[in-house]
């Protein structure tokens, strides 16, 4: 319980430090491992525009927790 509580305070103070580029271009690294993300969760989107906004906020919130792991915090 007392993880749970930690990973739900982390998030709530991680939503605020994510920093969303809404003109990042994806590089194919992050292109793969977010239709991999698509495929395990059986995500799908109705157009290009949606596909496009979801990878970018994937990339960013992708790039927060590995900076987060990389502080083993």
């Amino acid at each position: 319980m007392k993880q749970f509580l930690l990973l739900a305070t982390l998030a709530i103070a991680a939503k605020c430090q994510i920093f969303y580029d809404p003109e990042a271009v994806p590089k194919q690294s992050d292109q793969l491992k977010f239709l991999s993300y698509t495929a395990q969760y059986g995500k799908s989107y109705s157009d290009s525009a949606e596909y496009n906004e979801r990878i970018r906020y994937y990339m960013a919130v992708d790039e927060f927790i590995n900076s987060y792991d990389d502080l083993d915090v």
